[in-house]
C-alpha cells in the first residue's frame, strides 16, 4: 500500500496549509491503519515519509514491525533543503509528457545520471498529472508555505525519534550522491540503534528509486529480518 500525503496525488488538498505538517501527516497514517485495521506494518519512507516514519516510531512504535528511510535521517543537509526549496511550490506547466521529461531532466539530471528519456517519462508521469492546459506538478502548491517557515537554519535534535526506531528491523538507504542526508549522519545511524543496515546506492543522489539492485536486496533483507522476529 502507497499512501499519498494531504495535499497530494489523489489524497485532497486542505484549506489551511499550516496542516501540511510532519505531524499531521503521521496522525493521517495512524488512522488510515485504524481504518483499514491494520495493527502493524513495514513503514517504507522516502525523505519525507522517512520524516513521518520516525515521528510515528516516537508516538506509535507498537504499529511499525520494521522501517527503511530512504535518503532521509535525523540530520539534513541544508544544501539539499535549499535545492528543494528552490522548486516545491512553484507551479509549472509544461506542455505535453516529452516536455515535462527533458525539463525535469535538465533540473535533476545530475540525480539520476542513467536515466534515460524513457526513465524520465516515468519519473514526470509519477511527480505530474495530465491537465486541460498540459502537464502539471500533482500536488497544492501550499505545501511549500509550511516547508518554508519550517527550514530556517535552525538545527534541533532529531536522534530520539531515530533512536525510537531501535527495537525493530531498520534499513537506511544513502544515494552515493546524496545532498539530503550527510554521510557523517548515515555512519552514525549505523552505530545508534542495534538492529539497522545502512547501504549506500551508488550513482544516485536524493533519492534512490529504490528498484536499484542493491536496494532491492537490501529490502529483502529487511523483510527476512522482520519474518524471523
Amino acid at each position: 500500500m502507497a499512501v499519498d500525503f494531504r495535499g497530494r496525488g489523489m489524497s485532497e488538498w486542505d484549506s489551511d496549509s499550516s496542516h501540511y505538517h510532519p505531524p499531521i501527516y503521521a496522525a493521517d497514517v495512524l488512522q488510515l491503519l485504524d481504518e483499514l485495521g491494520i495493527e502493524q506494518a513495514v513503514f517504507m519512507g522516502t525523505s519525507l515519509g522517512g520524516l513521518v516514519t520516525m515521528i510515528i516510531a516516537t508516538v506509535a512504535p507498537q504499529r511499525i514491525a520494521g522501517a527503511l528511510l530512504n535518503d532521509v535521517g535525523p540530520e539534513l543537509d541544508f544544501s539539499g533543503i535549499d535545492r528543494i526549496k528552490s522548486y516545491v511550490g512553484k507551479q509549472v506547466l509544461f506542455r505535453d509528457w516529452d516536455d515535462a521529461a527533458d525539463r525535469l531532466q535538465q533540473r535533476a539530471g545530475d540525480v539520476y545520471p542513467a536515466y534515460d528519456h524513457a526513465a524520465w517519462v516515468r519519473f514526470a508521469k509519477r511527480a505530474c498529472r495530465q491537465t486541460e492546459g498540459g502537464v502539471e506538478f500533482d500536488y497544492d502548491m501550499r505545501i511549500a508555505e509550511p516547508f518554508e517557515a519550517g527550514n530556517t537554519g535552525e538545527i534541533k535534535d532529531a536522534w530520539p525519534y531515530y533512536r525510537a526506531l531501535g527495537d525493530r528491523p531498520v534499513l537506511v538507504l544513502r544515494g552515493e550522491h546524496s545532498d539530503l542526508l550527510p554521510g557523517p549522519a548515515a555512519d552514525r545511524m549505523a552505530k545508534e540503534i542495534l538492529d539497522v543496515e545502512v547501504v549506500t546506492v551508488k550513482g544516485v543522489g536524493h533519492a534512490p528509486d529504490l528498484d536499484e539492485p542493491e536496494a532491492v536486496a537490501a529490502i529483502d533483507r529487511l523483510l527476512e529480518r522482520v519474518l524471523k522476529r
